[in-house]
């Protein structure tokens, strides 16, 4: 017998009238009604109904809810509504609350990415490397710290010698494995430090 889908799951269909449906169903019943409100809420916004959607993500946000999936999907109302700035602010809170949800901090890190906050993204790439040591992390800061030399004017250089020692533990790592988007970002950062003798050694060794 097969088992009825779940809001969720019909939202990761995109079949958010028959999620819509469910969540009215369930808050009608009162399961769990701040966290189907909030899915009713982003369904709402992705059928074009953004002034239903926000009022209702307004309304739950006054609750200062804690469930890191309710969070989620608050955050995705506020960003569908294009409020960027409030979907960072409940990714920020809901991480606090929540250090070792890795989705969550995967979610705030391209929050900052959307809102172009350069020093919370390389900050936030740190933490999340410290947090759960995934090479990836790492590389996301030193994407980051590269930007940030090239977007801010009279940066402190030794943000690429930090970066530059990032990348050699990254190497380090038991499982590295040395593919060509590190490559170009290991070799992009030696030529912004002005290393091109590095540069050629590592190119020619490759």
């Amino acid at each position: 017998m097969s088992v009825a889908p779940s809001a969720v799951e019909l939202i990761e269909q995109q079949d958010y009238n028959k999620a819509l449906k469910l969540c009215n169903t369930k808050i009608h019943k009162g399961i769990n009604a701040n966290y189907f409100k909030t899915l009713k809420g982003y369904c709402l916004m992705k059928l074009k109904k953004p002034n239903e959607g926000l009022d209702i993500a307004v309304e739950i946000k006054v609750t200062k809810p804690t469930n890191p999936e309710l969070c989620k999907y608050l955050a995705m109302i506020y960003m569908e509504g294009g409020q960027y700035s409030e979907a960072t602010n409940i990714l920020e809170d809901t991480y606090t609350m929540n250090p070792e949800d890795e989705d969550i901090g995967q979610d705030l890190f391209f929050a900052y990415v959307r809102e172009n906050k350069l020093l919370k993204q390389q900050n936030h790439a740190l933490l999340l490397y410290k947090n759960f040591e995934k090479e990836i992390y790492a590389l996301w800061a030193v994407e980051t710290m590269y930007l940030i030399k090239l977007s801010i004017k009279n940066f402190e250089t030794k943000i690429l010698d930090i970066a530059y020692l990032l990348l050699l533990k990254v190497m380090k790592h038991p499982d590295f494995d040395m593919d060509k988007k590190f490559v170009m970002l290991y070799l992009k950062v030696l030529k912004k430090q002005g290393n091109y003798n590095e540069a050629l050694e590592f190119i020619e060794s490759k």
